[in-house]
């Protein structure tokens, strides 16, 4: 857990969409995890919502 965000299971997330873009490509993955943080952060987290959707939007996601 992150101290910053305990109600975010960083690592678990991680791993759950590291393993979906190995199963169903890249842009599957990221779709899916833009509706998870919509469905999830929306009312704890609105900066960090936006944050991500920006960041999503330009398709920034590290290489792994």
């Amino acid at each position: 857990m992150s101290p910053n965000f305990p109600n975010i299971p960083i690592i678990e997330l991680v791993n759950e969409y590291v393993d979906r873009t190995q199963r169903e490509g890249r842009s599957q993955a990221i779709r899916a995890f833009k509706l998870w943080v919509k469905e999830n952060l929306r009312r704890e987290y609105p900066p960090l919502l936006r944050s991500c959707t920006l960041a999503l939007k330009r398709n920034y996601v590290p290489a792994i």
